[in-house]
């Protein structure tokens, strides 16, 4: 299911000798005390990563190039806020062998594959042009003098001799660019291959001399922004960022991948599998917003039969006990937790009601997607655990028909939003609750 260099200060550069670049070392947890220096790190856009080969053999699909020989591949990073200075971080997580990254430069997007190569910088991993990333393993970069505002578009151009295909953030809404050869500083890629997944980078983090907030948001396609427009920042964390940042400055950064589960993994590590890596550890995390569950009740129905596996289906409790689990693990490191509340879906291929036709694989009787989606949507409104829900099931409703979305914010007609459903979507956050 388917976006100048300038001179280091001292009390920058003595911050980010702690930042630590070219290792295979977890980053330090956001609840770490600043330094006396007063700079922050904080995460300006994350991309979380999946294992493509575990999803090839689990929903039949493919990567698009299995392999990276003597090619670039230039990706966009659309950062919700920035900084002085940027380092980035690559992912290895899902390789079984070493993955070889043999040059990166960052420079301003102008879009189409296009950069300002007059912005064009290298990263260094350690003082190296090359880094060696062991299968298993994240690596940053060193830290880069680079100022940027809100909103900037940074290209990430990565040239590699020859990279195994294995981790990437397959379903994104923004366009990587595939050219043959070294084009890491090349102001174009004319005769580039167009992709639609972001490989091996995971988070980009700015340091800045004041803290901001920094709101995850965490989820499936819905978060992820499939069905938005490709390349326009459409979905609700995109939209959210603007509007909120029309007040006072924030961050917003979009964990959400496309298929994800609570309980089970598939497309991606479930959600309470992942959160840690891709939520609870973002530099500078004050706020979650926790929006999965559609695909537990839609996926499971569907896999049960599919692959004939019984243990696919799962049930409300299940998923309330996910979602409260990751409550609980944020809550306990001061983190403001939101949940948002499953979307309608009905009319999908994978949408139940309990009806005589819909007996999931080993079961007897029917399963009743939709009372399932009810059940867990009453738990979220209710739970007196968290900081506040975003009624996204609201949002999206046929006023006529309450169990299916409002087909004219669809994309499909049936369960992704178009920009303007995502739109509906971010309005419905009090943006009040994010300072």
């Amino acid at each position: 299911m388917r976006k100048f260099c300038i001179a280091f200060s001292l009390a920058i550069a003595a911050v980010l000798s702690g930042c630590g670049g070219g290792d295979n070392d977890t980053p330090p947890s956001s609840a770490s005390p600043p330094t006396q220096t007063s700079t922050f790190e904080v995460a300006a856009f994350v991309a979380p990563q999946s294992d493509l080969l575990e999803e090839t053999g689990f929903a039949g699909l493919t990567p698009s190039f299995p392999q990276f020989k003597e090619q670039t591949i230039r990706q966009v990073a659309h950062l919700s806020t920035g900084g002085s200075a940027l380092k980035i971080k690559f992912s290895n997580l899902f390789g079984v062998e070493p993955l070889t990254l043999d040059k990166v430069h960052i420079a301003r997007n102008l879009g189409n594959g296009n950069i300002d190569a007059s912005t064009d910088k290298a990263l260094t991993f350690s003082g190296s042009q090359s880094v060696t990333i062991a299968p298993g393993s994240e690596v940053y970069s060193d830290v880069i003098a680079y100022p940027t505002a809100a909103f900037t578009d940074i290209s990430v151009s990565i040239y590699m001799k020859s990279a195994t295909v294995r981790t990437a953030r397959r379903f994104s809404t923004t366009t990587t660019y595939l050219g043959t050869g070294d084009l890491t500083s090349s102001a174009a890629m004319p005769s580039a291959t167009k992709l639609s997944s972001i490989y091996y980078m995971s988070q980009v983090s700015v340091v800045r001399d004041s803290k901001v907030n920094v709101i995850v948001a965490m989820g499936d396609s819905i978060t992820e922004g499939g069905g938005s427009t490709t390349d326009a920042y459409n979905s609700w964390p995109d939209q959210l960022a603007r509007i909120a940042n029309s007040r006072f400055e924030v961050a917003v950064v979009n964990a959400g991948l496309g298929g994800n589960r609570w309980v089970k993994d598939g497309l991606g590590q479930c959600g309470l599998c992942r959160l840690d890596r891709d939520v609870l550890s973002v530099p500078g995390v004050t706020h979650v917003i926790l929006s999965l569950g559609v695909n537990d009740i839609g996926l499971g129905y569907y896999y049960s039969n599919t692959f004939k596996d019984p243990s696919q289906l799962v049930t409300a409790k299940q998923i309330t006990d996910n979602i409260q689990a990751a409550v609980d693990k944020a809550k306990a490191k001061g983190i403001k937790v939101f949940l948002g509340t499953i979307t309608p879906f009905k009319g999908t291929y994978y949408y139940t009601s309990g009806q005589p036709g819909e007996v999931p694989f080993g079961a007897t009787v029917p399963y009743n997607g939709e009372q399932v989606r009810q059940d867990v949507n009453a738990f979220i409104r209710a739970n007196k655990t968290i900081d506040g829900f975003i009624d996204f099931d609201k949002v999206m409703q046929d006023p006529s028909d309450p169990q299916k979305a409002l087909t004219a914010w669809t994309f499909d007609g049936t369960l992704h939003p178009n920009d303007v459903g995502y739109a509906h979507m971010a309005q419905a956050v009090d943006v009040e609750t994010l300072r």
